[in-house]
């Protein structure tokens, strides 16, 4: 068969780390950034990457000390979507500084920028200068269309998980 593909190729073998995303569901962690970069998808689209240390957890399932990955969505169906996600990223970044998202006066793309070469020059968490911890707290919610509340086929209720981000008192 011409058409088949190569199953043997560097895409069929290359899986990255494996390191778990982050569940879905409510739960309330303290994280250490451990590596942050930029990750063009097919499946997600383009996002910001993330591997954080779990430092506490109220989750069972979720320990201390494991690692993690993060996915910051950028893609969106629509311009407000976008918006949404990229205040979003900045709402993580600026977390990590102890910032104020809505603080005009931040540079988001500055402390992005800084997170980033930090995590390519393998820099973050070796000292008090280059470590990251905020606290995550994800929320449950019901999906909505038109004001109406979104069940699933079976009758259950159609969720999501928002995430917020919050900085550290130091």
């Amino acid at each position: 068969m011409s058409n088949r593909p190569d199953l043997n190729g560097k895409g069929m073998t290359d899986y990255g780390d494996r390191t778990p995303f982050l569940p879905f569901g409510e739960g309330r962690y303290t994280t250490r950034l451990q590596k942050i970069y930029f990750h063009e998808g097919f499946k997600a689209g383009n996002t910001y990457r993330s591997k954080v240390l779990i430092l506490s957890s109220d989750r069972k399932d979720v320990k201390e000390g494991e690692l993690y990955a993060i996915q910051l969505k950028l893609d969106g169906k629509d311009p407000l979507q976008k918006a949404a996600r990229a205040r979003a990223v900045r709402s993580y970044v600026a977390a990590h500084f102890g910032a104020d998202p809505a603080d005009a006066a931040f540079d988001g793309n500055g402390a992005l920028d800084s997170l980033i070469k930090l995590s390519d020059a393998d820099a973050l968490a070796k000292d008090a200068d280059t470590t990251f911890e905020i606290e995550i707290v994800c929320k449950d919610k019901q999906v909505e269309e038109n004001g109406k509340k979104v069940n699933n086929s079976d009758g259950s209720p159609k969720m999501f998980t928002n995430q917020y981000y919050n900085p550290i008192k130091k």
